[in-house]
C-alpha cells in the first residue's frame, strides 16, 4: 500500500458536510496529499517511500546543486539531480539553508567543516617534503646569513619561504580533494536533490514530508547567511 493510500480522506463529519458548492474543501487541490496531512496533523510523519539522501561529499562535488531549483528546472536537469540521491531509512545530516544566499559560500563552509582533516594532512605532508628537500640541499634558502637578536643574543640563520608556501598550497589541495577522498560517507538531506523538482506529486509529497525527514536526521546543520532568517521555513 502506498503512502498516499494510507492518508485516508478527512472524516465525513469533519469535511464531507462542508463540501458544498463554493466551499474550499470542494476544490481538487484541497484533496492533495499535503492538504490531508496538514488537516490530520500528520505532517511530521515520515514518507519512507520517497525518503532520500545524498552523500555529503557527492553534494559538494556537484556545483549545479547550489545554483537554484529554478535553474535546474530550466536546464531540464531535475530528473538527473533526483537520481543523485538514493532511498534511505535514516539521515546523518539535514542541511538547512536559504536559496537567496550564494552557493559558493555554502560549498566553502561545508568544505571547511568536512575537509579540515584532509587540509591538515596536506599541510603536514607539504612541510615534511620541503624539510627533507632542504636537508638534502635540493632547495636553496631564499635569504642567507640573516641576523636575529633573541634575549640579547645574536643568532645568524638562513630563511626560506618555500616551506611555508608549499605547506599552504598542500593544505588547499587537501581541502579541494576531500570530497573525492571522503574518510566516511554521511548521508544528508539537500532539498533540491531529495525532493523531485519537476514531478508535481513527488514534489508535494516531499515538501510536506520535510518535518519527517528532519525527525530521522541525527544532526541539523544550518548554513547560515544574513538571508537565512528571511526564509519561509524559519
Amino acid at each position: 500500500i502506498s503512502y498516499s493510500d494510507q492518508l485516508a480522506p478527512i472524516e465525513e463529519h469533519s469535511v464531507g458536510s462542508q463540501e458544498s458548492a463554493g466551499s474550499p474543501f470542494a476544490s481538487p487541490s484541497c484533496r492533495s496529499v499535503g492538504w490531508r496531512k496538514m488537516m490530520t496533523m500528520r505532517h511530521m510523519e515520515i514518507d519512507f517511500e520517497i525518503l532520500r539522501g545524498i552523500p555529503l561529499h557527492r553534494a559538494i562535488r556537484q556545483p549545479e546543486l547550489w545554483t537554484s531549483p529554478n535553474e535546474i528546472c530550466r536546464a531540464n536537469r531535475a530528473a538527473q539531480v533526483w537520481d543523485l540521491s538514493t532511498r534511505v531509512s535514516s539521515l546523518d545530516i539535514f542541511l538547512s539553508h536559504s536559496w537567496k544566499s550564494k552557493g559558493r559560500w555554502k560549498v566553502l563552509a561545508l568544505l571547511m567543516q568536512t575537509g579540515w582533516l584532509h587540509g591538515l594532512l596536506g599541510w603536514s605532508i607539504g612541510v615534511a617534503v620541503m624539510l627533507c628537500l632542504r636537508a638534502f640541499d635540493m632547495v636553496s634558502d631564499t635569504w642567507k646569513n640573516i641576523d636575529f637578536f633573541v634575549a640579547g643574543r645574536q643568532i645568524t640563520t638562513n630563511i626560506s619561504i618555500w616551506t611555508v608556501m608549499f605547506a599552504e598550497v598542500s593544505m588547499v589541495l587537501g581541502l579541494c580533494l576531500s570530497p573525492y577522498m571522503p574518510l566516511k560517507t554521511q548521508m544528508c538531506f539537500l532539498d533540491v536533490a531529495c525532493i523531485h523538482q519537476n514531478e508535481l506529486e513527488l514534489f508535494e509529497r516531499g515538501l510536506y514530508s520535510i518535518g519527517g525527514c528532519l525527525s530521522v536526521a541525527k544532526e541539523l546543520r544550518v548554513l547560515y547567511s544574513p538571508e537565512y532568517l528571511s526564509s519561509l521555513w524559519c
